[in-house]
């Protein structure tokens, strides 16, 4: 027995809906307007476009945080890439709330220009060596000896 016709395009509207309703909150997580800390809070089945949004998804929409750093912080934090964020446990939910809250930390310091410096030149040598007197390729002198 086939469905009647009317619920098909209803359903099809509803899903268009739901899925927009997700892709707004992911761009306001993207924007900075709302905090994932925020989405994660607010993803109750009174919000169903939060409580049914990916975990996967809610991280990525994170800016800086692209596929292979989510999928790195979904395991370290033990959910599935599946998971909804109206579907998580007490203690994932207890991980990715604390999680949250160490990046929107990392995030604020960042802002208020508190940046941790970080010495990757080694001393300020830039001639294209390793420190050895030698090249990159390992053949010749870097500084023409």
């Amino acid at each position: 027995m086939k469905p009647p016709e009317v619920d098909r395009i209803a359903g099809s509207r509803a899903a268009v809906a739901a899925r927009r309703a997700r892709a707004e909150v992911k761009r306001q997580v993207a924007s900075g307007d709302r905090t994932a800390s925020e989405v994660l809070d607010a993803a109750t089945a009174e919000n169903p476009a939060e409580a049914t949004l990916r975990v996967s998804e809610l991280i990525a929409s994170i800016p800086w945080l692209g596929p292979t750093r989510t999928a790195r912080i979904m395991t370290d934090l033990g959910i599935a890439q599946s998971k909804r964020v109206g579907g998580l446990g007490v203690h994932q939910k207890e991980r990715l709330r604390a999680f949250l809250v160490e990046r929107q930390q990392l995030v604020d310091r960042h802002r208020a220009g508190e940046r941790a410096t970080v010495n990757a030149g080694g001393g300020g040598d830039h001639d294209g060596s390793d420190g050895s007197g030698r090249s990159a390729d390992g053949d010749q002198p870097a500084s023409g000896e």
